[in-house]
């Protein structure tokens, strides 16, 4: 199947918030919400279970946190508590999707200094849990790859996409057409479109944005 990149708006002063809060409710409340986003029965190869990594974190255990897997699905399970729905869904197939992306941006567009896929993972260190950081193409298929653009990364991000010129009747055009390779380019063409709006959704409302690759 895959990964998927997903985009979400967060308030990071929200996050951080709970993490080493000692707030037993909290912690009750968020692994209650979170047990509805993932599986919570089996535990990892590390013998701690999402909930015990969840505990962890926001009671402070940091001596026991290692950046491995079920650290981060804790993570995850944590940052989507908080999550804020944008105005468009994405949901780009990495290595695939992200590729066509790329090659559309400098060939449509000129754009030839950016990645997509360098949000994928981005600053995962701005969730204040100490040991977290780690290189995200590390067990890149084992678990969900969070990362997160601060105001300042927004800015960045909308800069590099300045270039971006969006004719929505040429591009629902595209994506009716019977011609597959067409079609295809209108919906990534789309997609480019969704994260600006997303970006720029965010920066009006003075959110962060979040990154699931899951």
């Amino acid at each position: 199947m895959g990964l998927y990149l997903n985009t979400y708006g967060v308030k990071l002063d929200q996050i951080n918030g709970v993490i080493n809060s000692k707030d037993v409710d909290i912690c009750a409340e968020i692994i209650d919400k979170s047990k509805k986003i993932m599986n919570f029965d089996e535990p990892f190869e590390e013998g701690i279970t999402i909930e015990e990594a969840i505990h962890d974190i926001i009671m402070g255990y940091f001596a026991k946190i290692k950046p491995n897997v079920v650290y981060y699905f804790a993570a995850a399970c944590i940052s989507l508590t908080f999550k804020i729905d944008l105005p468009n869904y994405l949901s780009i197939k990495y290595s695939h999707e992200t590729d066509i992306i790329n090659k559309y941006l400098v060939e449509c567009f000129s754009i030839t200094d950016f990645d997509i896929t360098t949000i994928i993972g981005a600053n995962p260190d701005i969730i204040e849990i100490p040991n977290f950081l780690r290189d995200f193409d590390e067990d890149l298929y084992e678990c969900p790859i969070i990362g997160f653009l601060s105001r300042q990364n927004l800015h960045w991000l909308k800069r590099k996409l300045k270039k971006f010129v969006y004719d929505e009747n040429e591009v629902e055009r595209m994506i009716k057409s019977n011609n597959e390779e067409e079609s295809t380019k209108g919906y990534e063409i789309r997609n480019i479109k969704w994260l600006i709006d997303n970006t720029n959704y965010c920066i009006k409302n003075k959110l962060e944005m979040m990154t699931l690759c899951g």
